[in-house]
């Protein structure tokens, strides 16, 4: 395989992917999926914080 055709090999497995990785995003957007972040328990101000660590 020359490296023209490698190339344009790769640049084809790429498109693809972004492709299936795109409408994945719309799907999940079409179905509500939703990734849940972790909640913290008892946030900490920021003022509190830098005093605590001094």
């Amino acid at each position: 395989m020359d490296l023209f055709s490698e190339l344009e090999s790769k640049l084809r497995k790429e498109r693809e992917d972004s492709e299936k990785l795109m409408e994945a995003v719309v799907k999940g957007l079409l179905e509500g999926t939703t990734t849940e972040k972790p909640k913290l328990e008892n946030p900490i101000p920021l003022q509190v914080a830098a005093i605590k660590l001094k």
